[in-house]
């Protein structure tokens, strides 16, 4: 799956202005997008939020390839991507 993850580094390189995407503003506490009038336009999560509700659903993250959409000069697509397995 793909996703706009957030966390301390992601963080950083949208307040440098290095992200495609300034995902800032809050919908909720682990919620955020980057057009308050449009939100599903770009909604980013809270990295350990996210993760959190992927364990709930039973699911386990295998990998996380990170994205260039903040402005990292090494990443693997523009999303964030996440491998997740259903434990046997």
């Amino acid at each position: 799956m793909t996703a706009f993850l957030l966390d301390d580094e992601s963080r950083r390189l949208i307040g440098e202005g290095r992200s495609t995407r300034a995902i800032v503003h809050a919908v909720d506490e682990a919620s955020f997008t980057s057009e308050p009038d449009l939100p599903e336009n770009a909604m980013g999560f809270d990295e350990r939020a996210f993760l959190s509700w992927i364990g709930e659903a039973g699911l386990r993250v295998a990998a996380i390839r990170r994205g260039s959409w903040c402005g990292r000069e090494r990443y693997t697509s523009y999303q964030d991507i996440l491998v997740l397995t259903r434990p046997a």
